[in-house]
């Protein structure tokens, strides 16, 4: 059983984790994220098209259409859920490794 002083120390402890880590983020499937954000495109007004090789037309009204492939968006879906602290090696040129440490 969890007395009041037991709840409040919980409560502390992830008020701190929150404050220096975020919230946890529930990861959803690749397929279940893509219907998602397309949902929610089309209610600002998108239609997309989906072509049998893997490609995405994407149009807005009074706007050129776009053509993106499934793999963009896989790329996008997989670097929404990437570690912050990780560092690609692209931005990492021309670090110290002194600063790192």
């Amino acid at each position: 059983m969890m007395t009041r002083h037991l709840a409040q120390i919980k409560a502390t402890q992830k008020a701190y984790e929150y404050k220096h880590y975020g919230r946890p983020i529930k990861k959803l499937s690749f397929e279940k994220w893509f219907l998602a954000g397309v949902r929610r495109q089309e209610q600002k007004g998108a239609e997309f098209t989906l072509y049998s090789n893997g490609l995405v037309k994407i149009e807005w009204p009074r706007r050129t259409p776009i053509l993106r492939t499934i793999e963009d968006f896989e790329r996008e879906y997989n670097e929404m859920f990437t570690p912050v602290t990780s560092v690609k090696f692209e931005e990492g040129v021309g670090i110290n490794a002194c600063e790192v440490a």
